[in-house]
């Protein structure tokens, strides 16, 4: 397993210098936004950037050399595979969260900002749920098709979501939509209870398990 991860490792070389490019953005998006809003959330926000283009950035370099046939001939399970890929996907995100923690400090020594875990929970969970999602589309679907829909996935809930809202602040009684939208930035942008950490680190590890055994199921009935 560790050469499948060192191979996936080595293919995302290819794009260090994009992710390089990211992280100086949001890190000096950070120092720009001032105030007392949470700094250290615009860098964090490189975490799900990065986390996007892990599965179908790995599963399009093994399209291109064959991968799947050559590895169907070696030693190797298909449920290792899998693992692998989903391994590789922690080990990044690990070492975002590593950024992430430099930029907090950077933020406290040189900018005086104070952070909260919220900087660290949310973009993390809602990357590793991305993956989740992904990965099996992936799988089932090869690249061509799995980018069509990752943009569905994407723009579908985005317009949805703007459409609402727009018919929502439409109404001259929204003062309600107002103090509600209001109500979850400030509970977004809080310090996090112990309980909320651990239930969501809970809940996103669940899924993650559950996403992989989903993915090493279509995999294992994938004619190679």
């Amino acid at each position: 397993m560790k050469g499948l991860i060192y191979k996936d490792l080595l293919g995302l070389k290819q794009i260090t210098v994009t992710i390089a490019i990211l992280m100086g953005f949001y890190l000096f998006m950070g120092f720009m936004s001032g105030g007392e809003s949470n700094q250290v959330g615009y860098f964090s926000i490189m975490v799900l950037v990065i986390n996007a283009m892990i599965p179908l950035t790995c599963a399009g370099y093994d399209e291109q050399c064959g991968w799947d046939t050559f590895g169907a001939a070696l030693p190797v399970s298909r449920a290792k595979t899998v693992a692998a890929r989903y391994m590789t996907s922690l080990l990044i995100l690990a070492g975002s969260l590593v950024l992430v923690l430099i930029a907090d400090l950077i933020y406290t020594k040189v900018g005086g900002y104070q952070t909260n875990a919220s900087a660290y929970l949310y973009p993390f969970a809602t990357a590793a749920l991305y993956v989740s999602l992904m990965n099996p589309i992936i799988y089932r679907f090869g690249v061509q098709k799995s980018r069509i829909v990752m943009i569905i996935i994407v723009l579908i809930p985005t317009f949805v979501g703007i459409a609402l809202l727009a018919l929502l602040t439409a109404d001259s009684h929204s003062e309600w939509l107002d103090a509600a939208l209001d109500s979850v930035l400030e509970n977004v942008f809080t310090q996090p209870g112990a309980g909320v950490m651990i239930g969501t680190v809970l809940v996103c590890a669940v899924i993650y398990a559950l996403s992989m055994l989903l993915s090493i199921h279509i995999y294992q009935k994938k004619d190679l």
